[in-house]
């Protein structure tokens, strides 16, 4: 089979989000995807990771679980006094590799797990789990007295000695020790990793060790977050309240304490979230801006003093004010900080074309919209029109059910997004014949969904999109749609061209046209590609030497390979680092590495272009 790329120039010095998959052990474990986001442990814990480096894990996988810990740490908030951590491989025998006292800040621990060596033999996981009870978390090993000891064990295989590691985990659960296991591949025993996880919601499977990073938020969700979810990256948030005669004064007044609720996890102040709201019936009021108050106490207490207004439901109103007024800069709003809209309704609007136009002109703006529907009465065309994505739409069947979806609304709206840094991001899809017309959509499907939570506009992330087969073709260069609305519809559009592979002709048309001045591209942002293939191009040679041509005009790559006809070294040198090189399945699964592509491409900075 011919050679996949998907090349997407991304960059961006924004941040990430996330899908991470959960595949149970059993029955009782059944796989799920958790909330689009990103995950930060905040809360002081000591945590050691317990890896498996017997000869049931290749180097080349070892290597992988270690990039999976170093991935995992970069989310953590690293220090003494904050979260330690510590790791210990196993085989034959224990070893520490270094202690919860030994590292203080978060690069050094990076450092410190890539030199850790692959040791190979035996699978003595109960001599793990033994050390962890009686060593590694000890005071004079860096363990602290009131501070949450989690251990984390990551294995490939069952272990020698099955009686005395069901023990061990047995002697394990006497001390308050919370543990995680993550099972790779199928050679696991499933006893053993229920006997060892402090309970059944601790215990995660994947396929194999490419897949380490499809759970790793679900892990860090587990033991990051004790129920509720606290929002700290910087955003300019607009509630947008219904107060027309839709809504009771009783249940407007619901509506005022569900919004009271959600700023209280809010990190409120002039430089991290500000908070405006916006009533609507007959007509629209600025309740407060969002310069108005920088204090969270100021803010609840203004909500409280809403007034109920009744009247007619005229959201396209409300559509129109948000997109030219709330916010401005004469009204508190930033530029770079991501734009947030919640709107709650009780009902659809009067005048529905009017707001299906106010909705659409909203999306040529980098404005990201949720919605909260209460009841039956809303108008769903009006919900889908106004939002971006429709898990952006959520519904509670009352006005007493609104606290049950407030943790959810928070995890979306406080994942962080691409785009609100300047960059310039072009994707390159191979549309060879060799590619199934289904997997072709696909292939744009997993585009537009990354679109769908990029900041798109002149000041903030333009997208090109090229493709290639026998030939290149230009779709759209990057001054040529401001909207993430413009670019979506153009992706929407896009047909396959059919032909060979010819990977080498688009590298070069990326490298000599695609990034110039006139064509968009802009000095002082970062460039970047994501390459998706299921095979090799159809001339490998010109490919590897573009390839490197790349890395001199600073043009950061990632590359995805799809199933096992891949050519691995081919899209390490397009990548340049192993770090930006993916791998799944099928198209099917492209979804798997979302979240981490997403991640790693937010994080680039200007100064890390070669």
């Amino acid at each position: 089979m011919i050679m996949r790329f998907v090349t997407i120039y991304l960059a961006v010095l924004a941040t990430s989000v996330v899908i991470a998959h959960r595949i149970g052990v059993d029955s009782n474990l059944k796989s799920f995807v958790s909330p689009y986001e990103e995950i930060l442990c905040q809360d002081p814990a000591d945590i050691v990771f317990v890896l498996d480096s017997s000869r049931s894990v290749t180097q080349t996988d070892f290597k992988k679980e270690l990039d999976f810990v170093s991935s995992f740490v970069n989310d953590m908030d690293i220090g003494a006094d904050k979260i330690r951590i510590g790791v210990v491989t196993f085989s034959d025998n224990v070893k520490t590799e270094f202690e919860l006292k030994e590292f203080s800040h978060k690069q050094d621990i990076q450092n410190a797990v890539s030199n850790i060596a692959h040791r190979s033999r035996s699978t003595n996981t109960w001599l793990a789990l033994k050390h962890i009870r009686t060593e590694s978390f000890i005071t004079d090993h860096g363990g602290r007295v009131g501070i949450p000891k989690i251990a984390i064990l990551v294995t490939a295989g069952g272990s020698n000695g099955k009686s005395k590691t069901l023990n061990e985990a047995k002697l394990l659960h006497n001390d308050p020790i919370r543990i995680f296991t993550v099972a790779v591949g199928n050679r696991v025993d499933d006893d053993e990793l229920r006997a060892i996880a402090s309970k059944s919601e601790n215990a995660f499977k994947v396929p194999d060790f490419n897949s380490l990073a499809t759970i790793e938020d679900k892990v860090k969700q587990n033991f990051c977050r004790k129920g509720e979810i606290f929002c700290h990256n910087p955003a300019d948030i607009v509630f947008v309240l219904d107060s027309s005669v839709s809504v009771t004064q009783t249940d407007f007044k619901k509506e005022l304490d569900f919004v009271s609720s959600f700023v209280n996890d809010m990190d409120i102040s002039s430089d991290k979230i500000q908070i405006g709201v916006v009533t609507f019936s007959d007509n629209v009021k600025t309740e407060f801006e969002l310069n108005k108050f920088s204090q969270k106490q100021d803010i609840q207490k203004a909500v409280s003093s809403i007034a109920y207004r009744s009247g007619s439901t005229n959201t396209w109103l409300a559509l129109k004010h948000i997109r030219t007024e709330s916010f401005t800069t004469d009204h508190g709003g930033r530029v770079g900080i991501p734009k947030i809209i919640i709107l709650v309704t009780a009902s659809g609007s009067n005048g529905k074309s009017k707001t299906l136009n106010e909705a659409k002109l909203l999306h040529n703006d980098p404005l990201r919209v949720y919605t909260v529907a209460v009841g039956n009465r809303v108008d769903d065309d009006e919900l889908r029109a106004m939002v971006s994505k429709p898990e952006s739409i959520l519904k509670v069947k009352d006005f007493n059910s609104l606290s049950t979806i407030r943790n959810t609304l928070k995890q979306k709206v406080c994942k962080r997004v691409c785009g609100v840094v300047p960059s310039d991001i072009i994707f390159v899809a191979d549309a060879s014949t060799s590619i199934w017309d289904a997997d072709f959509k696909k292939q744009m499907d997993f585009i537009i969904s990354f679109v769908k939570d990029t900041v798109v506009g002149r000041n903030n992330t333009q997208i090109g999109m090229v493709s290639f087969s026998t030939n290149v073709i230009n779709h759209f260069y990057l001054n040529a749609k401001t909207s993430r609305a413009a670019v979506i519809s153009a992706l929407k559009g896009l047909k396959q061209s059919h032909g060979d592979t010819y990977t080498s002709k688009a590298l070069r048309f990326i490298r000599t046209q695609a990034f110039l001045p006139s064509n968009g591209g802009r000095p002082d942002v970062p460039h970047i590609i994501i390459v998706i293939t299921d095979g090799q191009s159809t001339t490998p040679q010109d490919t590897l030497k573009e390839a490197v041509k790349l890395a001199q005009n600073n043009i950061i790559a990632f590359t995805i390979g799809v199933g096992k006809q891949v050519d691995l070294n081919e899209l390490r040198v397009i990548a340049g680092d192993s770090s930006r090189m993916f791998e799944v399945a099928n198209y099917d699964t492209l979804h798997t590495i979302e979240k981490k592509l997403f991640s790693k491409v937010c994080k680039v900075e200007i100064s890390q272009q070669v």
